[in-house]
């Protein structure tokens, strides 16, 4: 907690910084599929691919119905 009265949820922080922030920018490194989303009002997400084995990180566009984008170990992506 890092001396605050109470854990901070990341989730609704994050939700609540964005409301209403278009997406202007997507960014993938080809080489570590590190991802970098950028929004209008200027705030930026960054997904680190921290694992050479293991799924890095996973999204999803246009919702539950829209495409999932998986970075796999090593940089690769996979989306279905």
């Amino acid at each position: 907690m890092f001396g605050l009265a109470q854990p901070v949820d990341g989730q609704a922080r994050t939700n609540e910084l964005l409301q209403g922030q278009k997406v202007v920018g997507v960014d993938v490194d080809a080489e570590t599929a590190d991802l970098r989303v950028t929004f209008d009002g200027g705030a930026r997400l960054d997904f680190f691919n921290s694992s050479s084995g293991y799924e890095g990180w996973q999204a999803m566009v246009g919702g539950q119905d829209g495409l999932t984008v998986i970075a796999l170990g090593g940089g690769e992506l996979v989306a279905h």
